[in-house]
């Protein structure tokens, strides 16, 4: 079967305005992910850490992608969802999304903490010195993130 990509499929600005609508309410960050480049085709909420911090540094950016190839590799062998915590310290979540047997996407439900969850804060700490973050905001954007 040829490689269909979502965007070939349904009407993105709707898919990303349905995204933004159940983040508004949910408070829950949403990606949408092509299953086989890697584009994103959409995405809303993404947290401060992880925009003001982690998708700026080089090594901290590594640790993102790294925790995107593993969530989509073990989608990629059960078929099934899965949820990892990233190196970065937080939670992601990898949904297929399939069209007539074929992954044509991942839903990416992630950078939060479950309810009742509580950041380490040594190592957020940590990761700020080590990385050179400015340290009271990156502890600040860290206890910020979202809950589910």
């Amino acid at each position: 079967m040829a490689h269909h990509s979502l965007a070939e499929l349904v009407d993105m600005t709707q898919i990303v305005a349905m995204a933004e609508a159940y983040h508004k309410v949910s408070g829950v960050p949403f990606g949408l992910v092509d299953a086989k480049d890697g584009t994103v085709l959409g995405g809303t909420g993404w947290q401060d850490i992880c925009a003001k911090f982690h998708r700026i540094h080089p090594e901290t950016m590594k640790k993102c992608q790294e925790s995107n190839l593993q969530i989509s590799a073990s989608i990629e062998l059960t078929g099934k969802s899965y949820a990892c915590r990233c190196a970065n310290g937080l939670w992601d979540i990898g949904i297929p999304v399939m069209v007539r047997g074929e992954q044509v996407a991942t839903l990416f439900l992630g950078q939060f903490f479950y309810v009742g969850e509580n950041p380490d804060v040594e190592f957020f700490r940590e990761q700020a010195r080590k990385y050179g973050f400015e340290e009271n905001a990156y502890l600040e954007a860290a206890g910020a993130g979202s809950r589910m």
